[in-house]
């Protein structure tokens, strides 16, 4: 029995050998295809996820900032001449305040084409050339998107005058992408 077994010694021995080179070349590729996998999730957070998150939080609290200060004349002029009944000397009591109101509409038309419409455009740059990064829900939503910027660029060139159009359309747009970029987060925090 012995003998028997001497006989396969010069089997064995190769055998593990060989078996050991394949366990070795599985692992390294199980590692390899595990890096690959982190450096697509990194990729992601960097290039697609991370700057359009942080260009939303950007344009939102300028657009918010804003909003806040237009409210102001907005909720003001009204206020001008309210125990006045005449219109005559309500005119005359707004008038001399009126170049001030246009001057704050001017500046936030202003602000809205130098640093809200870039943003816009920016956001728009970064999602389509990086679109192969985004999960197939935030791709699904890419038609609010050229919508929400196409009108804002209308608004700002003054070719829509009037139209109810805010951000709002874009909610589910914005959650899915903070939803994803939390997941991304994760994954390779805890991969």
């Amino acid at each position: 029995m012995l003998k028997d077994l001497a006989l396969l010694n010069p089997i064995i021995a190769p055998a593990i050998g060989l078996l050991g080179v394949a366990v070795g070349g599985w692992t390294a590729h199980q590692n390899h295809r595990y890096e690959l996998r982190q450096q697509l999730l990194q990729r992601k957070l960097e290039e697609f996820y991370g700057p359009r998150l942080a260009l939303r939080h950007r344009l939102k609290a300028e657009l918010d900032l804003g909003l806040r200060i237009s409210q102001i004349p907005a909720e003001q002029w009204p206020k001008k001449g309210s125990g006045v009944r005449d219109p005559e000397d309500i005119e005359k009591i707004r008038r001399p305040e009126l170049p001030a109101y246009e001057r704050d509409i001017e500046y936030d038309n202003r602000e809205r084409k130098e640093e809200v419409l870039p943003g816009i455009r920016e956001t728009y740059r970064i999602f389509f050339e990086n679109m192969y990064l985004a999960k197939p829900s935030t791709g699904s939503q890419v038609a609010e998107l050229v919508n929400f910027i196409e009108v804002q660029e209308s608004l700002a060139a003054r070719v829509l005058l009037r139209l109810d159009h805010s951000e709002a359309q874009l909610h589910p747009f914005h959650e899915d992408l903070e939803k994803r970029f939390a997941s991304l987060q994760r994954e390779v925090a805890g991969s």
